[in-house]
């Protein structure tokens, strides 16, 4: 098959998501595909790093009119199926005259996370679904939805988010549920840069409103042999790294953005635990790498977590916004090392049973030759 993805995040970018498009392009490569990848330009000398993809990557200049259009166009025309993991708006306005099959694939609701990155509002995902807001907001979901409808196929990567994606008017046939997989990595040994305390915790995702970082820093104040170490970066950096001096954490709470994938990885392996607070209605990438380097997992009951984790075998649940929750099942966890190991054994095979890598593509593929027929 002519297979081209569609991306708004690749190297050398830097994220917990950006991983996802290389890796499955290689994959499919490697199987006999033809593969190519558009996606902006982010830095104008990744041109010469694109040389190492056994696949064709096409950077498009989003800020000249013509530029981007023509090159997508005759990339579109190329392709045999299109696999949409981000230009939403450029791919579907210009597909609209080839109707080239797509398949699209949605990890999160893009308005929802847009419109509390803006601060318009405050609600979490569920109540975002049932009100009704300004009318340019409804404008853009309304075209979110009957964007995603046009499409032969929608992955996502959880039941919980296909329910959600179905309450959008999408045919309830097109939503396929495909869970995300462990992607591959080197390993690299680095020390832990975190406080240097005699218990480490770890925490990973884009820092939003919705990652519930603020919840984890509030519960730390009492304990003084606990470190935290905040990988990522978002609109609420600044905000939590302020709160964190408010708190008076600043020696053990360390924020460190997003290093390379293998820098993070190796990071977590120095962890006693993962914590991820976030009310998000998909599966964050965090929980399946985490599985997969041996460390044990302590998550929210959101979204589709609660899919994955099946409490206290492979990792431990607590009730989503439950500060005081989150406190005992945190300290609970920390002052009982065959409790963490047992998780951590859960995890491995987790990882290993349900977030098989090549699995995971087997699936993709299955799918895009049948959408493409």
């Amino acid at each position: 098959m002519r297979i081209l993805i569609s991306t708004e995040v690749f190297p050398p970018q830097l994220g917990d998501a950006v991983a996802y498009v290389p890796a499955v392009a290689q994959a499919l490569a490697g199987r006999g595909h033809q593969v190519r990848v558009v996606t902006p330009v982010s830095d104008k000398s990744a041109t010469a790093l694109d040389q190492r993809y056994p696949f064709q990557v096409e950077r498009l200049d989003l800020g000249r009119f013509w530029h981007w259009r023509v090159r997508l166009f005759l990339q579109l025309r190329w392709a045999e199926v299109v696999f949409v993991n981000g230009l939403l708006a450029e791919v579907s306005a210009l597909n609209r005259l080839l109707r080239r099959p797509t398949v699209g694939r949605v990890t999160t609701d893009s308005v929802w996370e847009y419109v509390v990155d803006q601060g318009w509002t405050r609600d979490d995902c569920a109540t975002f679904q049932r009100r009704r807001y300004h009318r340019a907001i409804e404008r853009f979901r309304r075209w979110r939805n009957q964007t995603l409808r046009r499409m032969q196929a929608l992955l996502v990567p959880c039941q919980s988010l296909g329910a959600l994606v179905r309450s959008w008017g999408v045919s309830p046939e097109r939503v396929r549920v495909l869970p995300d997989a462990f992607i591959p990595s080197a390993e690299a040994a680095v020390p832990w840069p975190g406080p240097d305390t005699p218990l480490r915790l770890i925490t990973l995702g884009r820092l939003s409103a919705w990652q519930g970082v603020d919840e984890l820093l509030a519960v730390l104040i009492a304990w003084d042999d606990v470190g935290l170490l905040v990988v990522g970066d978002g609109p609420q950096r600044a905000a939590l790294e302020q709160l964190a001096r408010r708190l008076r954490l600043e020696q053990r709470v360390r924020f460190v953005g997003w290093p390379e994938r293998a820098t993070w990885l190796g990071w977590m392996r120095g962890a006693d635990l993962c914590v991820l607070n976030a009310r998000h209605p998909g599966t964050p990438p965090g929980l399946l790498d985490a599985w997969a380097v041996g460390v044990p997992v302590l998550a929210a009951a959101s979204g589709g977590v609660v899919e994955r984790i099946r409490d206290g075998i492979n990792g431990r649940l607590v009730p989503l916004g439950d500060r005081a929750a989150l406190r005992d099942a945190l300290r609970a966890l920390l002052d009982d090392p065959l409790a963490r190991a047992s998780l951590r054994a859960g995890g491995l095979l987790s990882a290993r049973q349900e977030a098989a890598f090549d699995t995971m593509i087997e699936r993709l593929v299955g799918l895009l030759e049948e959408v493409a027929r």
